[in-house]
């Protein structure tokens, strides 16, 4: 029976050298620790560039799922750092004089065995919990939702998430904490995520946050003013780590108001973020390219809703008709030529026919045949089948928040009755797909 950690720590030794080799990468290092008897000897390490990458990808596969979302570079640090923490044990049976071969062969099995163990208990392995609390501007949250992996509170709820603490908390202002010497801000809410580390948590927070871009009607949801937005993000562990930045929703005309009656699909969300199932991981992508799209123009915002879709439903080979096959099980049965013609779209312009969706002759012919902006269109298509498919219709648009003055205004013939704006989404009988076949 396999050991990851084991196959992990072998991979990892062979790595390291006393001399350069063909790749190596020069570290020098303190090797005294408070358990070993080195005190202030300094070694220098070599490590292979190409066998510690070989280890990084095989702790990516078999170890802590966190370690998806960190760059195979960081892993490597990750895995130098621990063979520089663990050096006594990494160096049992190496020579002072300076050899060519890895630390593998002069490493008996119950050092191995120990460091396994050592590197099971790891962050490499074990994934460590944070929590980082990120400031949000343009969402205000009426009714305070918490779940293991994710909280929504507005500032006077911050205090709930806390145990008692020697740190008195400021929850109204950003950073959150009475002492806090530097610039201070007042956000609307917070968004707090418990992650192993704040990379793992700004994943996290860009999969709430398209799931949030999903709840305003869509006159609103890319309708953006001059107001002043910001961000930044606050980790907290043993201590806090304080930084601003930029905001991480646009700068919306109207706020959006997370009430009661969002707890039912935020509480899918919750469960989803901590899931290891790989429908679960797709869905999280897929709200992640929502988000990514949401603070764009209309024709940047193209190509990251295309990749939405392929996100949910994509299959390798038949990327094409395994979106429309997707899209018709979740949605339809839809019009299937309307359909087609928004993916030869996608496809000129994802497959470098037309760097700018305007440019792609299928954008003109599309508008001619349908009166409708493509790229409204495939918002409504990617919106509706990301509210179907991840949450089962739980999640439903807020609504227009003037509809008594813009009736009164229609009734009084100052406004046009509105049209059907979303006609790419009316289901199609079998007699109406029949008779345009």
């Amino acid at each position: 029976m396999s050991d990851p950690s084991l196959e992990t720590i072998e991979l990892l030794l062979d790595s390291m050298s006393s001399m350069v080799g063909e790749d190596g990468m020069e570290h020098q290092f303190n090797a005294s620790g408070k358990q070993w008897q080195l005190h202030g000897l300094y070694v220098t390490v070599f490590f292979s560039r190409r066998k510690l990458v070989a280890a990084a990808l095989h702790a990516r596969s078999a170890g802590a799922a966190y370690l998806r979302d960190l760059s195979i570079s960081d892993i490597m640090d990750m895995l130098s750092d621990f063979a520089k923490r663990h050096y006594p044990l990494c160096s049992v049976g190496v020579p002072f004089a300076a050899q060519a071969a890895s630390y593998l062969p002069t490493c008996d099995a119950a050092t191995r065995m120990r460091l396994s163990e050592a590197l099971r208990a790891s962050p490499v392995f074990t994934a460590p919990e944070v929590m980082v609390i990120f400031p949000l501007v343009t969402i205000r949250v009426e009714a305070d939702f918490s779940a293991a992996a994710v909280f929504l509170r507005p500032p006077a709820g911050l205090a709930q998430e806390f145990d008692p603490s020697p740190r008195e908390l400021a929850p109204e202002l950003f950073p959150p904490l009475v002492d806090a010497r530097m610039r201070s801000e007042r956000p609307a809410s917070w968004l707090g995520l418990r992650s192993a580390n704040r990379a793992s948590a700004a994943k996290r927070a860009r999969a709430v946050l398209g799931a949030v871009a999903l709840t305003p009607s869509l006159a609103y949801r890319h309708m953006f003013s001059g107001r002043s937005v910001w961000g930044g993000h606050c980790v907290i562990d043993q201590s806090f780590s304080i930084s601003f930045g930029d905001s991480l929703t646009p700068p919306i005309s109207e706020d959006i108001v997370i009430g009661a009656r969002d707890h039912g699909w935020l509480a899918v969300l919750a469960d989803l973020l901590v899931s290891e199932e790989r429908s679960a991981r797709r869905q999280l992508s897929a709200l992640q390219y929502y988000y990514r799209a949401w603070s764009l123009g209309a024709s940047e915002r193209f190509p990251l809703l295309c990749m939405a879709l392929e996100a949910l439903f994509g299959e390798d080979g038949r990327a094409t008709a395994a979106v429309l096959e997707g899209v018709d099980r979740a949605i339809g049965p839809l019009d299937a030529r309307r359909l087609q013609l928004l993916m030869k779209i996608r496809a000129s312009v994802v497959h470098g026919g037309a760097p700018d969706v305007y440019e792609s002759s299928k954008y003109g012919q599309y508008y001619r045949r349908y009166g409708e902006d493509p790229i409204r269109d495939m918002g409504l298509v990617v919106a509706a089948c990301l509210r179907q498919v991840i949450f089962g219709g739980a999640l439903v648009e807020h609504g227009e928040p003037y509809q008594d003055i813009i009736a009164e205004a229609q009734a009084r013939g100052r406004m046009p009755i509105a049209r059907d704006y979303d006609a790419v989404l009316q289901r199609q009988d079998e007699s109406t797909e029949k008779s345009e076949d």
